[in-house]
């Protein structure tokens, strides 16, 4: 109640204040355009200034009225069409992660003409398409995406992806043959490479892909050690090629076990000696069962020598079933076929191989048992 009477209170005092400025000075306002004069008071101009406000707002509103009442009369005439060929993007999705590949190609392709991002449905519909196993229709749509702007990277990968999910890994290499090897593409292309063994282009990419850091390390280790190893192999006709591949390679590769192992292999059919002393260097910085499998097999150009480097080597690890199998070795190659013997069947109590059961039925052969030789064969074959 109090606060009516106040705001009523200033209501009069406003209206007299107002009426005492009106009868004290009207004011003077003139507007002029050309010969158009027009005079009034000042009172009077604000109040047609007013009422035109209030009609600008008026027209502002009518006129959304009426875009508002055209657009209801218009709009059923085509939206129910617009909106049917959304939905087919969005069943033909569902049909697609719900693994209905026919429908969902299918929907995906007749939405795209209405989609968003219609790159998506020709992509998911190829996808679709190569799950049906047709690849002829997988092509086609790619070949749509294609057309489309800004979208020769994603086709290309794409297109990629298709062929290896196919397992073609020499149409994973031909469709990214042309273009940038992004991280994307490298994660498809060094499988196929390694499966087509182009060893090469693999070993000269394998620096990119580890900057990507797309594939995990275990992964680039291993076919880098693949690569460098196909590689070594093709030069092993040639000691000094051989030589010039391996000193090419990096020097923490050149410390890899297997690597170290494989060039061991291929140098020992040149120069057994120096394959020798490699991998008891190797040895000596880091054992490893494959480093030593290949110390008892390669041949050496002093037997006796070998075997003694090999049993003063290997004596560090008098329970390892590799280690003394590769002394049973030495020993035969250097013809000492009771030492032979004992690190053979030493060899085998820790680990049955039907390999050891054959080199003691050859050292049983040159001791002169032929019935033990027997049993081990069978032992063998049993094995």
């Amino acid at each position: 109640m109090r606060r009516l009477f106040l705001l009523l209170l200033c209501a009069l005092l406003a209206a007299g204040s107002l009426a005492w400025l009106l009868r004290t000075d009207p004011g003077y306002v003139l507007l002029q355009y050309g010969h158009t004069r027009l005079e009034t008071t000042v009172w009077f101009a604000l109040a047609a200034l007013l009422v035109l406000v209030l009609i600008l707002q008026l027209a502002v509103r009518c006129l959304g009225l009426v875009s508002r009442l055209l657009a209801r009369l218009l709009g059923p005439r085509s939206a129910p069409a617009v909106t049917g060929r959304r939905d087919r993007t969005a069943q033909g999705m569902r049909a697609f992660f719900e693994g209905d590949w026919e429908r969902g190609g299918r929907l995906l392709a007749r939405g795209a003409d209405s989609s968003a991002y219609p790159l998506a449905n020709y992509l998911l519909a190829a996808r679709a398409a190569v799950s049906r196993g047709d690849a002829e229709l997988a092509e086609g749509f790619l070949t749509l995406a294609a057309a489309l702007p800004d979208a020769t990277e994603s086709v290309r990968l794409e297109r990629a992806r298709n062929q290896a999910r196919l397992g073609n890994h020499a149409g994973v290499v031909a469709a990214l043959a042309v273009g940038a090897e992004s991280p994307a593409a490298l994660e498809l292309l060094l499988p196929a490479l390694a499966q087509t063994g182009d060893w090469a282009r693999l070993a000269a990419l394998l620096p990119d892909a580890r900057r990507a850091g797309t594939m995990p390390e275990a992964t680039l280790d291993e076919l880098e050690e693949r690569a460098f190893a196909a590689l070594i192999g093709r030069v092993g006709a040639d000691a000094q090629a051989l030589r010039r591949a391996w000193e090419s390679l990096p020097a923490r590769l050149r410390k890899r076990p297997a690597l170290v192992a494989r060039y061991a292999r291929a140098l020992a059919a040149h120069a057994g000696a120096e394959a020798m002393e490699l991998l008891e260097s190797a040895l000596a910085r880091e054992w490893s069962a494959s480093l030593v499998q290949v110390l008892g097999m390669i041949p050496a150009p002093d037997p006796d020598k070998a075997f003694a480097r090999a049993e003063k080597l290997l004596s560090r690890h008098p329970d390892d079933a590799v280690a003394l199998l590769a002394l049973g070795r030495r020993a035969m190659a250097a013809r000492l076929w009771g030492k032979a013997r004992d690190y053979l069947e030493a060899s085998l109590a820790r680990a049955e191989r039907a390999e050891t059961c054959e080199l003691l039925a050859q050292v049983y052969v040159h001791s002169g048992d032929a019935e033990r030789a027997r049993k081990y064969r069978e032992r063998a074959a049993a094995l």
